[in-house]
């Protein structure tokens, strides 16, 4: 994790185009881009409860993908039954039709022509050689998910390990090595795991001679120095009493970052509690296109969390114990969930961004332990907020806090 930038929010999202001629140009149909965004608002304000309870603990930088975690509790949604089944639905803020919706969004996918960036979804599941599965599970997961049961032995741990690693490692392109260690798997008898990959370059960049440490402001007594990028061009831009929003495109327009700046270091707090899809939609349709002279850091993060205390937090408990019931997956009661590890990175250049983030659920049967055209001025030297958009389907894909450590 980087040390030296100062406090900032990270948010990487896609969301959806507006205009289904844009939408239709990638070769995708008009219901998929409909069911991808029914799915965008399941994910966003899953994202945001997410995010709120993660920023109650964590006093330095955020960063994940609720996207990813999102897709890897369906895999298990899909098994559930009674009130696991509902209480999974309340949280995740899913409808009767996740399952089709996420089918639309990775047709979604499947037709974004790479011109335009990559972002990639993977996801799998690994089965214990000695547990029965319902052969309708796996085939749910197969025609929604893309998603394919693989055989493992998990009394092998660090073979079991391997495997799951090396699948996240080539799914995200090299960028995670590493998801689980063998004690993660002790007492598995199912895993599921989503990967997710994005890389795109700026429709603007920014010249790497003009790259020079500025300085930062980590909070209202802390002031490091920190390599700040800069630019001057006409972007989306978006402000009210307490922040500037500021959309910077990715080449083809259909990925973009949003960066939302308080105006005063105090108001970060404030922010951060007011974070929802009325904000969202504000700066995503109340802008104006404003000429800016753009300062932004050059930044990497990486976190890693064990997610099972947030969604216990935020009403998933059911699911998180011994009155589990998956019996969707093995036609009788018995599996729950043990653990949801996410690993999520991310790095924000010249030339562009790219992320990457994992998810993998560990599924046991053996009980745990319980205004006026003007220039703009857009110097990112406080706390600030990002969101990266897939402006077709308006899901959040990587959200996070940075805070320079």
């Amino acid at each position: 994790m980087l040390k030296n930038i100062g406090t900032a929010i990270l948010i990487f999202c896609l969301t959806a185009l507006s205009a289904g001629a844009a939408f239709a140009a990638d070769g995708a149909s008009n219901d998929d881009l409909l069911r991808a965004r029914e799915l965008s608002k399941s994910v966003n304000a899953f994202a945001f409860d997410l995010y709120k309870e993660i920023a109650k603990e964590e006093k330095g930088s955020i960063f994940f993908s609720p996207l990813s975690i999102s897709m890897a509790l369906a895999l298990a949604y899909e098994g559930a039954a009674g009130e696991t089944r509902e209480e999974m639905r309340r949280v995740l803020h899913y409808d009767d039709n996740v399952g089709k919706q996420f089918r639309a969004y990775l047709d979604v996918l499947n037709n974004t022509t790479k011109k335009s960036g990559e972002f990639l979804l993977a996801n799998a599941a690994w089965l214990d050689i000695h547990l029965n599965i319902r052969e309708k599970y796996v085939d749910t997961l197969k025609k929604y998910y893309d998603s394919k049961a693989t055989k493992i032995d998990y009394s092998d741990t660090h073979g079991a390990a391997e495997a799951i690693n090396l699948w996240c490692y080539r799914n995200t392109k090299g960028k995670i090595k590493k998801i689980v260690v063998p004690g993660d798997l002790k007492g598995c008898r199912l895993a599921l795991g989503n990967a997710a990959y994005f890389k795109a370059e700026w429709q603007r960049g920014f010249r790497k001679e003009r790259t020079a440490p500025m300085p930062f402001h980590r909070s209202e007594k802390e002031v490091v120095e920190y390599p700040m990028m800069k630019t001057r061009g006409n972007y989306k831009y978006y402000e009210d009493k307490k922040i500037q929003s500021l959309t910077m495109p990715y080449k083809d327009g259909i990925f973009a970052m949003i960066a939302i700046l308080p105006k005063e270091i105090r108001y970060m707090k404030k922010i951060e509690k007011e974070l929802g899809e009325a904000l969202l939609s504000k700066i995503l349709s109340c802008y104006d296109i404003a000429n800016v002279n753009l300062c932004l850091p050059r930044f990497m993060i990486e976190e890693n969390y064990q997610m099972a205390y947030c969604l216990r937090a935020i009403g998933m408990n059911k699911a998180l114990s011994s009155a589990a019931n998956f019996s969707g997956i093995t036609g009788m009661p018995g599996l729950y969930i043990d653990k949801v590890i996410h690993k999520a990175i991310a790095g924000v250049t010249e030339e562009g961004s790219e992320a990457a983030a994992t998810t993998v659920i560990i599924m046991n049967k053996i009980l745990p332990p319980p205004g006026k055209r003007r220039v703009i001025e857009f110097t990112a030297d406080r706390p600030f907020l990002f969101f990266i958009l897939d402006n077709r389907t308006n899901t959040i894909m990587f959200m996070g806090k940075w805070v320079g450590e």
